[in-house]
């Protein structure tokens, strides 16, 4: 049993079954959740989001961070520069529709909370289009979401990371959850709610 303390807890967990208990099945560790019958091509495009870090290993990684506050850009770069990211900065939901738009990019971290064009603005409109449709989002903010807003937010975002004093460890642990690199040590995720 010693020889699997490290290597299974690395292994990211989707539930797939009837029982329609997402909450407790997020909580006891899976990165994902799906009731059947599950939709084929929905399965694949979310598997296809669980590899951030496995293709840092092959090519650069290129990460859009939205958000008004120049402190939580600074610690998203902080983050993830280390860990071999290419991070962008958009001071704002507007700007951060027309990097994605302009920019190939392969995941958008994203604040719900911001002047002008908030976070939900940005998910429905990236969502809406045909360019960056694919791109997953991870909504990093400190807004504690309703039922309505997850409901909003359901099927278009990976996950929620917690703003505060966590944050830059719950980001790098979220990443590292559901893509990790060969070789890490396994680590808690903090902070992290869909």
């Amino acid at each position: 049993m010693l020889m699997f303390e490290h290597t299974i807890p690395d292994i990211p967990v989707i539930i797939v079954t009837v029982v329609d208990e997402r909450e407790i099945g997020l909580a006891l560790g899976a990165v994902d959740y799906f009731v059947k019958p599950v939709d084929r091509v929905a399965l694949l495009d979310r598997l296809a989001r669980y590899t951030f870090i496995t293709k840092l290993q092959e090519r650069a990684v290129k990460v859009l961070a939205i958000d008004d506050d120049p402190a939580a850009l600074e610690m998203i770069a902080a983050a993830l520069r280390p860990e071999g990211f290419d991070v962008v900065v958009a001071q704002g939901g507007a700007e951060g529709i027309d990097l994605a738009r302009d920019d190939a990019v392969d995941l958008v971290i994203c604040d719900l909370l911001m002047p002008g064009l908030d976070g939900f603005g940005v998910v429905a409109s990236l969502k809406g289009d045909p360019r960056t449709r694919a791109v997953p989002i991870l909504i990093l903010t400190a807004h504690t979401l309703s039922a309505s807003e997850k409901e909003r937010l359901n099927g278009d975002i990976l996950g929620v990371v917690e703003k505060g004093a966590n944050a830059e460890i719950g980001l790098r642990n979220w990443l590292a959850h559901v893509a990790p690199a060969q070789g890490r040590p396994p680590s808690d995720v903090v902070g992290v709610e869909t």
